[in-house]
């Protein structure tokens, strides 16, 4: 987060006009790409000198709102009708206080995310709520245990304990050794049995069930209808929700990081109502798309294309991306947030009929979610996604590009996005023959 400093220095007899102005600029930036709040206050109410500070998720987001949006509203406000004299400077990576949110996760991500992790961070809490009850922080504060050890003391599968310690990882809970796996100095002080600041009774009472389901049917109390599971509505408000990612800027994220010159035709697999393939095709006139998806899918893919002007160069075919022989053959495949939820077998098939769809030299672009190999807070979305999947692989992009080899493609590119709303790398494999 940077902050943009001002200090302005108001005419005498100006000061009303001066505030009327500046509730302009207020006003006009508040929905502005990656503007985050401010503050504005005087050093002494005698003074004719105004003190301001806006926070901003990154230098790009200002230099982006300063090139398209800073001269409207100055010519709008006419601010400096007001004021005798202006004074400016950047403040580069400021924290954030008051009422200013900086940013819930890393930088890279776009501003999207920080709204869509509000929705998510229950899985924080089902994650912390579960490691105390198995006492995995009172198991592993003896010293480190490897994950077969850590699992026969829990009494769970190691296979299944993956999600979970990646989860706890991320919260900056435990960490990975060569060793085995270790408390933090967080968890050892405040989740083990014992400690002079153990916190698990608190952690165990505010995450009970009863207040979960209370807090879930929240909106009943407010007058709202009961909300009912309803498969139809489920399904179409999940596709929805995979067009309000590409649409958050993912699509945007997507074509600046890959190439694709000299490529005619594209399968975009378990595209939904193709965002990514509308995109792509505006980014590249002479591409062509197929969009592989369920029969239940097509409607809302042909009318969200049909809407793009884009049928004459996309089609939407039916297929089941598990089973069968991929169209081919074709210069590039999409495999855009579509392989964390399979298992490391099924991912391997997957790449692997991918792979024989292309033409030689052609290649498979995996778009996910990945978790990070080490403890960093860029994983901590897609590590705590992994706790929906329990028995599915969610792979970190070094397993996907280990994956993609095993398909038998050349691994050509393994990178984490610039920017991301959700889906945060891509791996690419190649096909040498």
């Amino acid at each position: 987060m940077i902050a943009k400093q001002i200090t302005v220095y108001v005419k005498p007899g100006h000061w009303d006009a001066y505030l009327a102005s500046q509730a302009i600029w207020n006003r006009e930036t508040r929905g502005a790409a990656g503007y985050l709040g401010g503050f504005c206050g005087q050093a002494s109410p005698d003074e004719g000198v105004v003190h301001l500070m806006f926070f901003w998720r990154s230098r790009e987001a200002l230099q982006r709102w300063m090139e398209t949006e800073h001269d409207r509203i100055a010519e709008l406000a006419a601010a400096d009708l007001h004021y005798e004299r202006i004074e400016t400077r950047i403040l580069d990576d400021v924290s954030g206080g008051g009422a200013v949110v900086p940013g819930l996760l890393h930088e890279n991500t776009l501003e999207a995310a920080d709204v869509q992790f509000w929705s998510e961070a229950y899985r924080a809490t089902a994650a912390l709520r579960t490691a105390l009850r198995l006492g995995l922080f009172d198991a592993l504060s003896a010293g480190p245990l490897g994950p077969a050890d850590l699992g026969r003391v829990v009494n769970v599968d190691a296979a299944l304990l993956k999600h979970l310690l990646r989860a706890v990882r991320a919260m900056g809970l435990v960490e990975e050794r060569s060793d085995g796996w270790v408390n933090s100095g967080l968890a050892d002080r405040t989740l083990v049995r014992g400690a002079a600041a153990y916190q698990g009774d608190a952690v165990l009472h505010n995450s009970q069930p009863s207040y979960i389901d209370s807090m879930f049917a929240y909106g009943e109390r407010l007058g709202l209808p009961a909300e009912l599971e309803d498969e139809a509505e489920g399904f179409e408000r999940f596709l929805h929700a995979m067009a309000n990612t590409a649409a958050g800027g993912q699509a945007d994220a997507l074509v600046d990081a890959v190439d694709l010159s000299g490529c005619r035709t594209l399968l975009d697999v378990g595209g939904a109502t193709g965002p990514y393939a509308i995109a792509l095709c505006r980014a590249y006139p002479e591409l062509h798309v197929e969009v592989l998806d369920q029969e239940k899918t097509m409607s809302s893919a042909r009318g969200a294309i049909a809407e793009a002007g884009m049928e004459n160069r996309i089609r939407v075919v039916c297929h089941d991306y598990r089973r069968g022989a991929f169209p081919r053959p074709v210069d590039a495949v999409l495999l855009s947030n579509l392989l964390r939820g399979e298992t490391e077998a099924m991912v391997v098939d997957i790449l692997r009929r991918a792979g024989e769809a292309l033409v030689v030299g052609g290649r498979v672009i995996v778009q996910d979610h990945f978790p990070e190999d080490g403890a960093s807070g860029r994983g901590l979305r897609a590590s705590l996604f992994g706790l929906h999947l329990v028995d599915k692989a969610n792979l970190t992009m070094r397993e996907m590009a280990g994956a993609v080899e095993a398909a038998g493609l050349k691994v050509v590119r393994v990178e984490r996005l610039p920017q991301s709303v959700v889906m945060n790398g891509i791996v690419e494999g190649y096909r040498e023959s």
